[in-house]
This record gives structure tokens, sequence and C-alpha cells, in this order.
């Protein structure tokens, strides 16, 4: 047997039992020594091997095992990665129920925002060669650390979807709301209403967020009267909620009620939520002082006293077209991105200023 070949059933045998660290091969020195081999011989068995489509190679980054080469763990299933607001609304199990009558299961791991969890749940949905993957990315507006990662399971066919948000760099299909249209028009409902001093509260490292916070500004921007007398608080996710509502609660404490903001629009219902609370143990009142608007329709939003105003979207259409698009990539076809109009639910936290029972 000559040397490339021995080479190359050495590591088929070795690709095969999951003896490389990472899947990635050792540099060509390490192979020649190892093997006591000549470089041609090395290079010989390494182009075998990409020709059978088991390796692939990197430029300046390596060498790496195909996944679709090695064999499944998981069959017939599809990895969902949330931030929360998945479980928030109510998603979860409609989504996981839609992939079990397609006769998939559909594997859950919440992050609760954080980068590191992200890249470790998409680590381990990507060692277990996933049928396809759905991501509800993390501190979307400035996280990197997925990336390479996302970057290499699109090259081994591990279909990946975004939902609501979205990597700008990585070119993937992606189910989203019209944020920024949406937050618009819920900002220029609030001030037909007679609000003409508004707070928003914006989450800068999230970028469906960011995009809200654009539609809020783009709105109130139209109406000087009001641009004048409106504020904004940003955060981000790495700060203390406590320092956050410390921020907000000081536009009502020892402030003129003629200087209070008279409408608080939120990014989402968990912070939103978390404001109405701390205004209610101050003894503001809500809506009779202060209307507040949050955006997800979660499911507190409409258990809370008062119910929560906030804005949502056609969740069973949100949940057809996601199990749909992804079943058609796993069958070979070409997936369909799609933006969802969200709208406003007038609810109990909102009112007409100044307050008035209709």
């Amino acid at each position: 047997m000559n040397n490339s070949k021995r080479i190359a059933d050495d590591l088929r045998a070795l690709i095969s039992e999951g003896g490389l660290v990472d899947d990635q091969l050792p540099t060509e020195n390490s192979l020649m020594a190892k093997y006591r081999a000549s470089r041609y011989a090395v290079r010989k068995a390494t182009e075998e091997l990409q020709k059978q489509g088991i390796i692939y190679k990197v430029q300046g980054g390596g060498t790496f095992v195909n996944k679709a080469y090695k064999k499944k763990t998981l069959s017939h299933a599809v990895g969902l990665v949330t931030a929360g607001d998945l479980a928030e609304n109510g998603l979860l199990n409609t989504i996981s129920t839609a992939f079990f009558k397609k006769g998939y299961t559909l594997f859950t791991v919440e992050t609760h925002n954080s980068p590191q969890s992200e890249y470790e749940s998409l680590r381990s949905f990507y060692d277990l060669n996933a049928d396809a993957v759905l991501i509800e990315p993390s501190q979307s507006a400035v996280n990197t650390q997925s990336l390479k990662l996302l970057g290499e399971m699109q090259v081994n066919k591990i279909f990946t979807f975004f939902l609501f948000s979205s990597y700008p760099s990585v070119s993937a299909p992606l189910f989203s709301l019209t944020d920024a249209d949406s937050e618009a028009a819920v900002t220029s409902e609030v001030i037909q209403m007679g609000h003409k001093r508004l707070l928003g509260i914006f989450q800068v490292d999230d970028m469906r967020s960011v995009l809200r916070m654009n539609g809020f500004i783009r709105a109130y921007q139209q109406h000087p009267e009001v641009a004048l007398n409106s504020y904004m608080e940003t955060y981000q996710s790495s700060e203390s909620l406590r320092a956050v509502i410390e921020r907000v609660r000081m536009h009502f404490i020892d402030v003129d009620k003629e200087l209070r903001p008279t409408a608080i629009v939120v990014h989402d219902d968990r912070m939103a939520l978390q404001v109405m609370s701390m205004l209610q143990r101050a003894g503001i009142r809500v809506p009779e002082d202060v209307s507040i608007v949050g955006f997800g329709d979660s499911i507190q939003s409409n258990t809370v006293t008062p119910t929560l105003a906030t804005v949502s979207f056609d969740k069973p259409a949100f949940v057809s077209h996601l199990v749909q698009q992804t079943l058609l990539a796993i069958s070979g076809e070409k997936p369909v991105s799609k933006q969802f109009p969200a709208y406003l639910i007038k609810r109990k936290s909102l009112s007409r200023y100044p307050y008035r029972v209709d």
C-alpha cells in the first residue's frame, strides 16, 4: 500500500470514529511527522478525501471534516436556539407541535440573551448534525461570537434560519416583523390620542429594538411639539435591570406633573411590565397618570392589572410559514424570507390624554 492511500484510509477511519479535536485535521507538518511521509504523500491523501466530500479546506484557516459525511446522531430533528421571546409570547409549544405533525422533533435551548450560551447551543446542534437550526439571536446588534460557526454550518448543509432578527453578515432566511414601521405607527397613534410628552425605552444591543427605536424617532420627529418634549432611555443587556429602572423612575420622581411623560413606548413587553410595576409601587397610576405600550404580545401582558397594551402579529401564519420553509430547505428547495406586519392591541394600560373613562 502506498503512503498516500495509507494516510487517506487512516484519516478516514479517524474521522468516522470522531477522533479529531473540533473536527479539524492536523497541519501538513504534523501529518508528515505522524506518518513519516513526504509533503507530496500527505497532500495527495487530503486531496483524495476532499474529492470524496469528506473534508474541506478553508483558505488560511485549516482543513475540516464535512459534517454531511459523518453519521447523523439526530434523525428528523430541528434545533431551536431562542433568546427567550418565543417562550414569552407562547410560540414554543405551537412550533414544536407543528413540526411534530410533520414527523420532526424540535429540540429547544433558551440562551437568556447570552452570546456564549448561543454559541454553545449552536455547537451542540452542529455536532449532532441536526437537519436544520432556527435561531432567535442573542444581542444581535453586537454579537459576533457565533458568526464563524454559522458559516461552517452552512458549508456542511445544516440549514439555518433566523427568527425576528439576524446577523447581517450571515446569509440565511429571516422570518421577522415590521419592527420599525409598526413602532412608528404605534407612536403616531399614541400622539393622536393627545400625548405630547413621550418616553421611549430601547435596548441598543438588539437589532429588533434598534429598528423599533428608529420607528419611534421617525414618528415623533414628524411632530415638533412632541419632539421637543420627548426623551429616550437606552440600555444594553449587560446593564442591571435595577439601574435601568432607576433611570426611568427619575423621569417621574420629584418632577412636576406638567413635565412628566404622559406615555411610555417600550421595545418589548418584558421591560414594559417592569416599568409598570415600578410606577405602581411609586404611586403613579397607569393609565390615569401615564400610559404604557409594550411590544410582542407576551402571555403575561394580558394577565396583569391593568392589562398591557402591546404590539402583536399573526402567530399562526408565522408558525405555518416557518415550518413550511424549514421543511422545503431540508427537502432541497430554496426557502423564502418573509416579514409579517405587526399591529397595536389596545388594552387598559393605554388611554387618551388627558385621561378620561370612555
